[in-house]
């Protein structure tokens, strides 16, 4: 494929099939029926155990690019792996059976690839599926000043993460000798494969561009991966993903400041997972905390590094505040792996992460009996930042009203939720309490034309950083 003729390019699609029978025919025509067809169709069953595969048998005869094969199941990394190792095309994409193509996607993904003959190009998706499940879709649309140029790829993460960045292998089109040089595989055996291969793809590429078309349609539907009950296999796959991606940051990109940034906010993310887990799973789960443990000491040998002690002294806001959280998540499980001397070479950041809750509380007119605050959220960034308050302060000392325009005249700590509208002459101070919505509430609070102060704690730092609260430095609180 060296020195590839771009007018005679050549495009595969892996699908990777187990028990979709009721939602692979639709898969497969979407494929069938592109207005420019693809070059060779790769079927893989993965042992079902319904129709699949007589289906899928059926469509093999009936289409002359379709090439089927069958193998006891190994689960999507292992079988996703076994479709890359069949590829005889110059590029490739990946099609989930339950999901479906647009009927031009083959033709554009020609066009784009033979006007730019990049390592990858990302496009978007829409998603579709059964309405109980639907309402916790992801958003696959991304559109940014990125869109249209071809960038390193570690320089389009940089603009992508973390609002746009979408760790999905199904939203990219591939150059197979890319991918075959620099041995970029799935990880088999466990849930999430798309995260660490998504990651090393964009980081590894010279060369990359996204385009915001529209050519996925991703189906929610009950049984799949995503809204199936978190189970000890999400857990522990979530744990392993994790660290094979802690392990290649600090192996490759420890200087890369949105890579650490990335796997730090993957270990804060687990660590939230752990948590749920061991809380909703009582029994003893020695593996789980021994998989976790293992993390934990990954993290001090990072730590030691001086890499990661020059970031943290010298970079932004947002990555001292993950690598704060990162010790104080460590000195809440307790594991007694990490040393006062890390916490020593970390002083400085740990009397700095202190004082921003101080800084924020003492703002926040929680600490004055004499004044009435507004809270406007009433999710989990609220509970914990009201937590950590309690943890630090004790008892609150103001008055409290709950505020949160979709939840009107429900009840949350045992307090009536209230509007805006309702409440705004009564406040002394509001505390904007959302770290994903922070700014669309700032936008509708500036409406009323209050004239009282406003605090958003995450104006320069949009992570929900009340979550960890550890030890503090007296002399900083």
């Amino acid at each position: 494929m060296n020195g590839v003729d771009y007018d005679k390019t050549t495009i595969s699609v892996i699908i990777p099939a187990y028990n979709v029978e009721k939602w692979i025919q639709e898969c497969v025509y979407s494929v069938v029926m592109q207005t420019r067809p693809f070059d060779d169709v790769i079927v893989l069953d993965d042992g079902s155990t319904d129709g699949t595969y007589e289906l899928c048998k059926e469509y093999s005869y009936s289409y002359y690019n379709i090439r089927l094969f069958r193998h006891p199941n190994m689960g999507l990394g292992a079988t996703r792996n076994v479709g890359i190792s069949e590829l005889k095309t110059d590029y490739f994409i990946f099609l989930d059976s339950d999901d479906k193509l647009e009927l031009n996607a083959c033709e554009l993904l020609h066009d784009m690839v033979k006007k730019y003959p990049v390592d990858i190009l990302y496009y978007n998706a829409t998603s579709f599926g059964d309405q109980f499940f639907f309402d916790c879709k992801d958003s696959y649309y991304r559109e940014g000043t990125y869109s249209g140029k071809v960038l390193k790829g570690s320089r389009l993460f940089e603009q992508m993460y973390p609002i746009d960045y979408r760790p999905s292998a199904c939203l990219a089109i591939y150059r197979t000798e890319f991918i075959r040089k620099n041995g970029i595989t799935f990880p088999e055996g466990i849930y999430y494969e798309d995260n660490l291969y998504s990651f090393k793809c964009m980081q590894i590429a010279e060369k990359v561009m996204h385009q915001p078309f529209v050519l996925y349609d991703r189906r929610y539907r009950g049984g799949s991966i995503t809204t199936s009950r978190f189970s000890l296999k999400h857990m522990t796959s979530q744990i392993e993903n994790t660290k094979l991606t802690l392990q290649y940051v600090f192996d490759f990109m420890d200087e890369d400041r949105s890579a650490v940034l990335y796997s730090f906010r993957l270990f804060q993310i687990t660590y939230d997972a752990y948590v749920m887990f061991l809380t909703n799973n009582p029994d003893d789960r020695t593996d789980v905390k021994e998989r976790f443990k293992e993390i934990v000491i990954q993290l001090e040998y990072i730590f030691r590094r001086n890499s990661i002690i020059c970031l943290s002294i010298e970079s932004d806001e947002v990555l001292r505040i993950c690598i704060f959280m990162i010790i104080q998540i460590i000195r809440i499980v307790d594991f007694h792996f990490f040393s006062k001397h890390i916490e020593k070479k970390y002083e400085n950041v740990l009397k700095w992460g202190s004082s921003i809750y101080s800084v924020f509380f003492d703002q926040s007119m929680l600490r004055d009996s004499t004044k009435c605050v507004g809270i406007y959220g009433i999710g989990k960034c609220t509970h914990d930042m009201l937590s950590a308050y309690e943890k630090i302060y004790g008892e609150l000392k103001a008055k409290i009203i709950f505020i949160a325009s979709d939840a009107v005249g429900k009840k949350y700590r045992n307090n009536k939720v209230y509007s805006l509208d309702q409440v705004s002459t009564l406040l002394d101070c509001i505390i904007i309490s959302s770290s994903k919505y922070h700014n669309s509430i700032a936008e509708a609070i500036k409406s009323f034309n209050l004239r009282i102060p406003i605090v958003d704690p995450y104006e320069k730092i949009e992570i929900p950083y009340f979550s960890y609260v550890g030890e503090y430095d007296e002399s900083v609180l």
